[in-house]
Parts: structure tokens; C-alpha cells; sequence
């Protein structure tokens, strides 16, 4: 009779083979791993958090003040007149136009990159299994297409994305044991990430793009009644995407693991508000020569040098200018409060704007479209929306739409319990969705053992979770 072992899947085997060699550690990490333990132990002091970010903030402060020096030298002159203040005025328009048209063409899909600004993917296909290319916007985005050895009755579509600063390989250890259970899986890279094409200059690097990569994913492979797990920045990107998929590709049940609404200030605390500033310094100062692995230690502080060096093989002797989506995720994030961002219509801050040069306040153009999609994602998912429209179209004698029949049936939250920058996010999600049905994860909705990469901590534990979410 053969063995309980030899009865799994060979690809489940050897997935579990892998997983073994990669928590082997090394001399290195019995040096680091304490040492990234003792920085989460600091770390869980506001003082601490507060005091780093200070630091870091004149540095952030003198690196930008170089780089607009220029530019303010070159128009300085303009100020003398009201002529020139006015043409200031309008070079801040000009370019905000500029962007905003970039954008709404990259969310149509009929925006196409320059080849001269794009770096093909650095070949890491002996890590993953076989891909899929599709086009979005003229460059190709990679997709891991992992059918199981047989599909049943039961079988369910899987659609995994990942946040920042990773890539699919963060779903390595999940995808073999949804597939052994019958379930056909497809894992985006994001432009810029992974496999995928990597755009190198920041500004053309919309949130729009990405929802338009994960629109383009889902009418390539004809999804319908299709599952989604999302991490991350990943979660975002699918929750303000949702309201608008195309028909006939509806999104059954959403599995959303350490991830967020797009975040504003008022949604967290001090203590958490202070890592991400501390997070938006330190890419401002040094930009893509910051390691990822310093992110990764510092989530996963048990994680191996056999697993960073995964994370950072798409971007291993290649220029640092392919990190430009890792950049621009981090500094996208709407942090800034509304009073603030309110100040960009007026005047003086226009001014101001086209005097350093509008270039150098792309980000917080970016932050200030993605907090106005913010209101309207929030309104949709709570159902506020699809009521203001029914009755608005009763006050006109029609009849209203179930507009909420669009909305997956099914969403799961689940966290690591020790995730040192989003846990306040989860209630968030919890109080805001309301045209699906939150579903109970039997494993917990917050995972003992791992913080914000369950997925390389408790793999097993997260498989397990997708799957009760696919079995309904």
C-alpha cells in the first residue's frame, strides 16, 4: 500500500521541499535575526517611532530642498511680476493636466509607454511556474498560471495579487496547496514588479495603471464568479477596482490579508501614522539604493537570506531606476490631511508649485486623486452610493439597480497579528463594507505568528483560510 506521503501531488512535494531548504538559515541570519527582533521590540514605542521620523525628516527635508534649488534659481525672476506669477500659475496647471490625462489614459488602456523608458523583466522563470504575457498600456505584465491535476466539481478561479515593495513570489508556499485542493490559480505581477515590464520614470506610474493591469488580467483569462486574495498595496488596487469591472467578470469573494482602503490620517492612531512617515523619509532620501531587505527583516524578522534573496532577484544587477513602482507606491499613500491637500487650487500654492518645477510635486498630485477616489470607494462599499443613485433615478420615474448584485457575495479579513504598521486598518474594513458578507475565517481573522507577510510566516495557516473562503 503506498504512503500517506507518496499519495500528495509531486508539485505539492516539492513546493514543501523548497519551503524547507528556504527557513534553513545562515550564518547571517543567526547574526540578524537578532537584531531585527530587537528593532521590532523598539519600534513598538511611539517615542522610538517619533524620534527616528525627526531625524530622517531634515534629511528628507535637505535632499529636497537640493533638488528644487535649481529650479528656483531659474525662476525666481518670475516672482517680480504679476505677469510671471500668473505664467508660474500655469506651468503648475499645464503639467497637473499633463498627469491627470497620463492617468485616465492608462485606466482606459489606451495610454502607450515609450520603449526608451522601460526595462524588460529580469528572467527569474526557474523560481516560478510558467507565465503568461499580456499586454497593458504597451508593455507586458506577467501573470503565474497554476491549473491543479485535476479539475472538479468544485473547482474555483483564484486570483492572488501582492502589495509593495514584493512581488508574486510572495505567494510561492499558498498556490501549491490551493492547486492540490482542486483550484485553478493566476498570480499578477504588477508593472514595475516581478516578472513584469518595469516602467523607469515615476510620474508615469499611476494607481489607474494597475487598476487598469488587473481589469486587463481579469478579460484575458475571462474570469466570472472568480475569487480574489490580495495583500498589501494589492488590497487597494482590488477594492478600488471592484466598482467598476467590466460585465459579465464578477468577483464572487474577496480574501483580504493585511491590507487597506487607500489610507488617510484620520484613519490610524499616532503610534502607526509615525511608521508610515518614517517609511515616506527614508525612500525619500535614499530612493532605490534603500534595500528591500530592510522592509522584509524588519515584517518578517525570522525571514532567511535564501527568502530576500528571492525578493530582490527582479531587480538584481539590474539599474536602480527599475525600483521606480517601488518608489512610487511609498510615497503615493494619501498621507497628507485634507486641509493641506485642499490648498492646491489656490493661488499662492500654485504658484509656489511652478516655481520648483511641478515635476517635483508629482506624488502629491498622485495622493491628492487617489484620497478623492478614497471618498468614493468608501461610498460604494458602504452601500451609500448605489443608494444615492437608486433614488435619484426614482425621483425621475425609473426604476432602481441592484447595483450591490455586482459586489462580491463573500469577503474575508484576516491579518497577521503582529503587523507593526496596519492593524488598525482591519476594523476599517470591517465597519466599511457592507453590500457583501463578511465571512468568519475558522483559523481566526488575525493570525497568531505573523505579522505583515503571513504568507512567508504561516503559509499553511493562510491556504487553509483561502480555502474555506473557496468551499463557501
Amino acid at each position: 500500500m503506498p504512503s500517506r506521503h507518496s499519495q500528495r501531488p509531486s508539485h505539492l512535494l516539492d513546493a514543501r521541499a523548497r519551503r524547507k531548504a528556504e527557513l534553513h538559515p545562515s550564518i547571517r541570519d543567526f547574526l540578524l535575526r537578532p537584531l531585527f527582533h530587537l528593532c521590532v521590540l523598539l519600534f513598538h514605542s511611539t517615542c522610538v517611532r517619533l524620534l527616528v521620523a525627526l531625524a530622517l525628516l531634515p534629511l528628507y527635508c535637505a535632499r529636497q530642498t537640493v533638488s528644487v534649488l535649481p529650479n528656483i534659481v531659474q525662476n525666481a525672476h518670475l516672482l517680480f511680476t504679476s505677469k510671471g506669477r500668473f505664467r508660474l500659475c500655469q506651468a503648475s496647471d499645464s503639467y497637473r493636466q499633463k498627469e491627470q490625462k497620463i492617468a485616465w489614459e492608462q485606466y482606459n488602456g489606451t495610454y502607450k509607454f515609450s520603449p526608451s523608458k522601460i526595462l524588460p523583466w529580469n528572467d527569474c522563470s526557474h523560481q516560478e511556474p510558467e507565465r503568461v504575457e499580456i499586454e497593458v498600456c504597451g508593455i507586458k505584465a506577467r501573470i503565474v498560471h497554476a491549473k491543479p491535476p485535476i479539475l472538479g466539481k468544485g473547482s474555483k478561479r483564484l486570483l492572488m495579487v501582492h502589495g509593495n515593495p514584493s512581488w508574486g513570489y510572495i505567494w510561492r508556499n499558498v498556490i501549491p496547496t490551493i492547486n492540490a485542493a482542486g483550484h485553478e490559480v493566476f498570480s499578477i505581477d504588477w508593472l514595475g514588479h516581478g516578472a513584469s515590464d518595469k516602467p523607469t520614470d515615476p510620474r508615469e506610474i499611476s494607481f489607474e495603471l494597475h487598476m487598469q493591469t488587473l481589469v486587463a488580467v481579469i478579460r484575458h483569462f475571462d474570469l466570472d464568479d472568480f475569487y480574489i486574495a490580495a495583500h498589501d498595496w494589492g488590497g487597494c488596487i482590488v477594492l478600488c477596482t471592484v466598482p467598476s469591472f467590466p460585465e459579465g467578470h464578477r468577483c464572487a469573494g474577496l480574501f483580504l490579508l493585511n491590507t487597506f482602503l487607500p489610507p488617510r490620517p484620520q484613519d490610524i492612531s499616532l503610534h502607526y501614522y509615525l511608521l508610515y512617515w518614517i517609511w515616506f523619509f527614508s525612500t525619500g532620501v535614499f530612493g532605490p539604493l534603500l534595500p528591500e531587505s530592510l522592509v522584509l527583516r524588519f515584517m518578517a524578522p525570522n525571514i532567511t537570506k535564501t527568502v530576500v534573496e528571492g525578493y530582490s532577484t527582479p531587480h538584481r544587477q539590474c539599474p536602480t531606476k527599475t525600483k521606480a513602482s517601488i518608489n512610487r507606491f511609498a510615497h503615493i499613500v494619501p498621507g497628507i490631511p485634507d486641509s493641506i491637500l485642499d490648498q492646491r487650487s489656490g493661488f499662492l500654492w500654485r504658484m509656489v508649485e511652478g516655481l520648483i518645477g511641478p515635476e517635483h510635486l508629482t506624488n502629491i498630485n498622485a495622493q491628492a486623486s487617489l484620497a478623492r477616489r478614497d471618498v468614493e470607494v468608501r461610498k460604494w462599499w458602504s452601500g451609500e452610493e448605489i443608494e444615492k443613485e437608486n433614488a435619484e433615478k426614482r425621483g425621475h420615474g425609473g426604476a432602481g439597480t441592484d447595483r450591490a448584485s455586482s459586489a462580491p457575495g463573500q469577503v474575508m479579513v484576516v491579518f497577521g497579528q503582529d503587523d507593526p504598521l496596519l492593524p488598525e486598518f482591519r476594523q476599517i474594513l470591517v465597519d466599511t463594507v457592507k453590500v457583501s458578507k463578511l465571512v468568519a475565517n475558522r483559523e481566526g481573522d488575525w493570525i497568531a505568528g505573523a505579522g505583515h507577510y503571513p504568507m512567508e510566516q504561516t503559509p499553511d495557516v493562510i491556504a487553509k483560510s483561502i480555502d474555506s473562503l473557496l468551499k463557501g
